[in-house]
């Protein structure tokens, strides 16, 4: 569907025949996938234990969080240099008030072990999280990837906006599954949205590759907050403590020889 205000074509989801296949499930983590042909995959993953993802950006997550994983591989389209973006609705079931609204955080990490590159984590938070720790979350580092072999040469940025209102959202989300859960009662939620954008200008566009990912977390709480692995603690201590070393070496090796030549110096005197 062509937008003719923003010369931008909207690919609405209702258009399209989705499958949906259980790819995985044990004691640790359930994955499952749904798909539209091979142009759109969603991959969802739940977790039973804190850890870091499979595949790239290895966000950290829990049990209270699941993943969400989204491929547009060869999608067909009329523009010489497309980009994509997407649309996040946001729904939880706390009171709209006026003043309430989801609030974009970006953290930095210390290292980039598990991300390399990308020092930044994006909390898209909604009021009951960041007052009293009750609400919900979506969580995603600002990278995207153009190859199914994610690494650092093929990976690339991502923007956002800022969440805004979405009025009458029982009306507007009607067919979707937020109605089905909550009918009428959205309209005294808070619902908002927020559009994310794949890529910059020097990635060569969509059509480069064909191929763009963006991995993010929802969960209820707190994010979960990176710690420091053993691993970077033992570089980091080997990188801080041989030059410490060495600097106390020599400044004791400075020193005793100053001493003694002092001590040669008054024998000498004498």
């Amino acid at each position: 569907m062509l937008d003719e205000g923003t010369n931008a074509f909207v690919y609405d989801p209702h258009n399209f025949i989705w499958n949906r296949s259980l790819l995985w499930s044990n004691e640790e983590d359930v994955m499952m996938a749904i798909n539209a042909g091979d142009d759109f995959l969603f991959k969802l993953n739940a977790y039973s234990t804190k850890d870091h993802g499979m595949d790239f950006p290895h966000l950290l997550h829990t049990s209270n969080s699941t993943q969400i994983d989204i491929v547009f591989n060869n999608i067909t389209n009329r523009f010489a240099n497309p980009r994509f973006a997407i649309e996040l609705l946001f729904v939880v079931s706390e009171q709209a008030v006026v003043g309430s609204e989801f609030e974009v955080t970006k953290r930095k990490t210390l290292d980039d072990e598990h991300t390399p590159g990308i020092f930044e984590i994006v909390d898209v938070l909604s009021p009951g999280a960041f007052t009293f720790s009750a609400g919900g979350y979506i969580e995603y580092r600002p990278v995207s990837y153009t190859h199914p072999e994610r690494d650092v040469a093929t990976s690339t940025e991502t923007r956002q906006s800022q969440p805004i209102a979405v009025r009458s959202p029982s009306a507007v989300l009607q067919s979707t599954l937020a109605y089905a859960l909550y009918g009428t009662k959205l309209d005294s939620y808070l619902v908002q949205g927020m559009n994310v954008s794949f890529g910059v200008s020097e990635d060569g566009f969509y059509r480069k590759t064909n191929y763009t990912t963006m991995t993010f977390q929802v969960g209820y709480g707190m994010p979960p907050v990176e710690e420091l692995s053993a691993f970077v603690l033992i570089v980091a201590g080997i990188g801080i403590g041989v030059p410490l070393v060495v600097l106390i070496a020599s400044s004791i090796y400075v020193c005793t020889k100053k001493l003694r030549n002092r001590d040669r110096f008054q024998q000498q005197r004498l």
